[in-house]
This record gives structure tokens, C-alpha cells and sequence, in this order.
């Protein structure tokens, strides 16, 4: 039995010997609605450049559930998510339904090191993000593994191996005949025999590797992440993959202020990771539909932050954006500067 294995039952063990006990509970919902003079309705228009108050025209709802479950010096957490959403245009539809989180984390398992964790299952892992346009610059969430908050001086390293087999390749299936345009089926001549293709899945993993902070001046912290995208071939045994594997390196200087926190973001990325670095791709998912992307380059800037200030007694937060995003390919040099 593999170490994965053993800690699923080992938490397995525990949920079913343990009594009745309440458990965390967290999650996040939106829904709404608007009315407009010339018929349109509910719409939204460019979330991620304009921002997502008063903009966003569907239902979402996640519904967390979590327990600490303490043995000693280590804890072992237990964590779950359901994720829904729908259109929201009637009061009773169908939508999407996903298990969204499922996952085990360990801290305490070595003596060296009590702040570390190990963890296995299915997670939103580290994500980064500027919140008020949810664009997500730098997430590798998904079904795998890994040990985070490993002390390195005063600094943290974290390690994942998460799988991303999410996009299907043209995969060379035999051959086929077909009916000619025009033809009768019956006319001598009207088939033609052709190759036949499938969707083969692609796949793929990626390798996340992450140093926290690391302290620079007075309230300032740099965190720098790289993630490999590989593959291994495809569902079907083709070692023959159109798309190359890629690399996103991504750099965060926070500066913590007085009445808020500023983050500058500097990320470069080849293959499909640079292809997103053109158009506010989320920084996690990677096509390998075909090569389109292979020699792709791409860089991208983001300054953004949140200030509080006070109106009339209270507290008051808003925030503040710039992305230069620009993509380097075998085309001409394309620059894209998006300011809001």
C-alpha cells in the first residue's frame, strides 16, 4: 500500500471511530439580477478589464466543509467543497455540479519541521488572483499531491505534482470512406477513402515548485513560483504529442501599507503558458489541442492593490489595477497594454 493509500485510511479510520462532532463550514455565493430599457437584461460585459461589481450575471454558489481531527502534535485536516452554478434566469434549473475539493492535509508529521504539511486529494492550490476582476494569474489547482510550508531558513518552500490532462488532441484513427459532394452512394466512384481521427486526451502534469517569504525592506515579501507543464502522452498510448510542454515563472512583491497593500507581479511563460500572457489568461490552464502555441514566449506585468480610507465613520476598500500583458511569438512582436 503506497503513502497515499495510507493516509486516506488513516483518516478513514478516524472519521468512523470518532463521535458526532461539528465541523468548519465556509463558502461563497452571488446571485442577482437587472433590468434594462433596451432589452438585453441581465448582462455582463468584460469581467476581468472592468471588474466584477455589479457585472457578473450568473448564480455561483461553494459550500465548504472542513474538521480538524488532532492526534498528538498533528493534525489532520479533512476538507471538501461543492461547487454549483447556473444562469440564474428562473427559479428552478439545472447547472453545472462539481466536487470541486476533496483533500487531506497532514501538519505535524515530522519534528524537524511542525509547520509542515502533506497533503493529497483534490484542492484549489495556492491560487493567486486580483480579486475584484478574478483574473488568476498563477493557479495550478487540481487532482495530485505535495509538501508546502517547508522551512527553509526564514523562508517556505512548497512542492506539488498536480495532474492536468484537460484538452484532447487529433489523434490518426484508421481510415474511412467517404461520400463524395454531389454523389449517389450507389454511383461507381462517389466514395473516397480518407484518414479518420479521434480526441485523444492528453496527459498531462504539472510540476509546482514555491518559495515564500522572503522578507526584502519593511513590510515588503517576495514570493516566486515555477510550474512545468509535461506530458506523458495520451489516453489511447501515443507517445507522439503535438504540443510542447511549458514553463510559468511567476515573481509577487507584496508591500503591506498603513491602510491597505500593493502587489507588483511580474510573470513570464512559453508554449500555451505564454500564449496566455496576451489575452489575461488564468495562469493554470494549458491547451494542447494542436501546436498552434509551441513557439509562443510571453511576458506580463500586474500592479494592483487595496486601500482602505474612512467616509463618514466607516471603513471604505477599494482597489486598483494595471496589467500590461504582451506576447512574443514567431509573429511580429504584438504589445496589448489593458490600463483600468
Amino acid at each position: 500500500m503506497n503513502k497515499l493509500c495510507l493516509v486516506a485510511a488513516a483518516v478513514s479510520t478516524a472519521l468512523v471511530a470518532a463521535p458526532s462532532f461539528a465541523v468548519d463550514y465556509f463558502g461563497y455565493f452571488r446571485a442577482g439580477t437587472a433590468l434594462s430599457s433596451n432589452g438585453t437584461g441581465d448582462a455582463n460585459y468584460e469581467k476581468q478589464k472592468v471588474g466584477r461589481l455589479g457585472n457578473e450575471n450568473d448564480n455561483y454558489s461553494e459550500f465548504g466543509f472542513g474538521k480538524d481531527l488532532k492526534t498528538g502534535d498533528q493534525t489532520w485536516r479533512v476538507e471538501s467543497m461543492i461547487a454549483s452554478g447556473n444562469s440564474g434566469t428562473n427559479g428552478w434549473q439545472d447547472g453545472d455540479f462539481n466536487v470541486a475539493q476533496y483533500n487531506v492535509q497532514a501538519t505535524g508529521l515530522f519534528s524537524s519541521d511542525k509547520e509542515a504539511t502533506v497533503w493529497a486529494g483534490k484542492r484549489y492550490y495556492q491560487r493567486r488572483d486580483v480579486h475584484i476582476t478574478d483574473l488568476y494569474f498563477l493557479n495550478t489547482s487540481g487532482t495530485g499531491g505535495g509538501i508546502e510550508n517547508i522551512s527553509v531558513g526564514n523562508q517556505k518552500l512548497s512542492v506539488a505534482l498536480i495532474e492536468d490532462s484537460s484538452t484532447k488532441q487529433k489523434t490518426l484513427d484508421g481510415k474511412q470512406w467517404v461520400l463524395k459532394p454531389g454523389e449517389k452512394p450507389s454511383e461507381p466512384g462517389s466514395w473516397v477513402e480518407q484518414d479518420k481521427y479521434k480526441g485523444d486526451e492528453v496527459k498531462g502534469y504539472i510540476a509546482d515548485v514555491r518559495l515564500a517569504n522572503i522578507g526584502l525592506w519593511e513590510d515588503a515579501m517576495l514570493e516566486v513560483a515555477g510550474a512545468y507543464n509535461f506530458s506523458t502522452g495520451t489516453a489511447s498510448g501515443n507517445k507522439d504529442v503535438q504540443a510542447d510542454d511549458g514553463a510559468l515563472v511567476t515573481a509577487i512583491l507584496h508591500q503591506n501599507m498603513s491602510s491597505g497593500f500593493n502587489q507588483t507581479v511580474v510573470q513570464y511563460g512559453n508554449s500555451s503558458y505564454g500564449a496566455q500572457m496576451a489575452d489575461l489568461g488564468n495562469g493554470g490552464n494549458f491547451d494542447r489541442h494542436d501546436d498552434a502555441n509551441n513557439d509562443a514566449q510571453g511576458v506580463r506585468l500586474l500592479n494592483w492593490g487595496v486601500i482602505s480610507w474612512v467616509i463618514s465613520g466607516k471603513w471604505v476598500t477599494s482597489s486598483l489595477r494595471l496589467a500590461l500583458p504582451m506576447q512574443l511569438s514567431r509573429q511580429p512582436t504584438v504589445l496589448k497594454p489593458i490600463t483600468i
